[in-house]
């Protein structure tokens, strides 16, 4: 955008304060931004977030009274740039000076103006809030600042599609952050999308989806491998069903999202009874389940058409023959913490909340603690439900997939009349036909995200047909 954000004022129009206020302004400033950074290094854009950084760094450390005023231009650029990194804000590589008669202006590269114009205001508030108070850390001014920047940016959730749109010149809005909820298109031809969720879809198909014991009866009806369940509302009701179902056996909520609550590999009465009352008051409503020999997949179907599939894999560590677990661990959380991550590293921290209780059963069944020195080579599984966000991760397993999967996911879509769904099933060979391997379908989620296909190359076509879905 070239339209005017803000200008200097007060002491920060003064060379000369500018030139006593310097030494002062520009490591203060950094320090704020990297003192905020540090609690949330989960990026969306993490090579511009280092981009960001380098702009911030080849700032001048000392500057004379003749550059002061271009000085400060530079330093709201790259201020600028560094706040949206810091932010999360997508694509914020670089900032920029310009002259202009006897100004400077000053450009910040982002694709979102209501962002870019808040980082670039930020900036001046930070540089006005030192030059007021030069003796302050400005870690409450940074902190207020960042708020403002993150509340104007696109969650990543849909960050993906409203970037592919904004490139194709396909009009767009965000009508509610907290819901997640982006208006395409205008006039009476426009749409609104929850996630990927469609103002087209039926309430009753959503309905069932949000339902696991529902959508598994109906997929059962129509032919589908599900696994043999009873549904409890009591510590006794599932503890009746562990009897009449073998072991061993799963216990979930029916109406759950994102893993919550589940427990696997469960081998007893007692066991299922304590699931039972982990998944909250008495009264609420579990399905219990035979465990499912074989690894989750998820393949995305959009447009009625399967587009690609991930194995959702459990967080795990592999032996170097000198480092014991606790430190393998430690490595591969340094690794998701860098400015720019390998792009085939869990990009989120090993949870120990979450996965701690899971990776003591799974260490002792083996005869390991975390003390335990694994040889080179060696995988060691640390839990037991995989979970993205608490340091679980997807494998692209696209080109591996049966074409019967994928028509099967196509058809489980037609059945539960919705254009969208993640299809989530376990299976010991995902390359098999259906009913040559053990094979059942775990669940159905009727708005599938987008993170789990971000290997490259890969998003963009899935986030093309998902628009075209939108309209057709």
């Amino acid at each position: 955008s070239r339209r005017p954000v803000a200008r200097l004022t007060g002491a920060l129009r003064d060379p000369a304060r500018l030139v006593a206020l310097w030494p002062r302004l520009l490591p203060a400033v950094e320090q704020a931004i990297a003192a905020i950074d540090a609690q949330d290094l989960n990026l969306e854009s993490p090579e511009d977030a280092a981009a960001g950084r380098e702009a911030l760094a080849s700032l001048p450390r000392e500057i004379a009274e003749g550059e002061a005023v271009a000085a400060a231009g530079r330093f709201l650029a790259a201020t600028g740039a560094a706040l949206l990194a810091a932010s999360r804000a997508p694509r914020c590589s670089w900032g920029a000076v310009e002259p202009s008669g006897d100004r400077f202006l000053v450009y910040i590269d982002n694709w979102m103006q209501g962002v870019g114009a808040a980082a670039l205001e930020g900036a001046v508030r930070l540089a006005e809030a030192c030059a007021e108070n030069p003796d302050s850390t400005l870690d409450s001014e940074a902190r207020e600042v960042l708020d403002s920047v993150r509340s104007k940016r696109v969650d990543g959730f849909f960050y993906p599609t409203v970037r592919i749109a904004e490139e194709v010149g396909m009009p767009w809005r965000i009508l509610s952050t907290n819901d997640m909820i982006v208006v395409y298109g205008q006039g009476r031809r426009q749409r609104w999308v929850r996630g990927t969720l469609l103002d087209s879809q039926s309430n009753a198909s959503v309905h069932f989806t949000l339902r696991k014991d529902l959508c598994s009866r109906l997929l059962a009806s129509a032919g589908f491998p599900v696994p043999e369940f009873r549904v409890a509302r009591s510590r006794e009701e599932a503890e009746a069903a562990a009897r009449a179902l073998a072991c061993p056996l799963v216990v979930k909520p029916v109406a759950s999202s994102r893993a919550e609550n589940v427990h696997l590999w469960l081998n007893s009465e007692t066991e299922v009874g304590d699931a039972y009352a982990a998944c909250g008051e008495d009264g609420i409503a579990v399905m219990v389940e035979r465990q499912a020999e074989g690894d989750p997949f998820r393949i995305s179907v959009f447009g009625g058409r399967s587009v690609a599939a991930v194995r959702h894999a459990l967080p795990s560590v592999v032996g170097d023959g000198r480092s014991s677990i606790e430190e393998l661990i430690e490595a591969c959380d340094a690794r998701a913490r860098l400015p720019v991550p390998d792009k085939y590293a869990r990009f989120t921290l090993f949870n120990r909340e979450y996965y701690g209780p899971q990776m003591a059963r799974r260490l002792e069944a083996q005869g390991l603690t975390p003390d335990s020195v694994l040889e080179a080579g060696r995988e060691v599984i640390l839990g037991e439900v995989p979970q993205r966000r608490n340091g679980g991760f997807y494998v692209d397993v696209t080109e591996r997939v049966h074409p019967g999967l994928m028509a099967m996911a196509e058809e489980a879509a037609e059945v539960l009349g919705t254009p969208t769904l993640g299809f989530d099933l376990i299976t010991t060979d995902i390359s098999q036909a259906p009913g040559k391997v053990p094979l059942v379908i775990n669940e159905v989620n009727s708005s599938p995200g987008l993170r789990a296909h971000e290997q490259p190359g890969r998003q963009r076509g899935i986030v093309v047909t998902a628009l075209e879905t939108i309209f057709p």
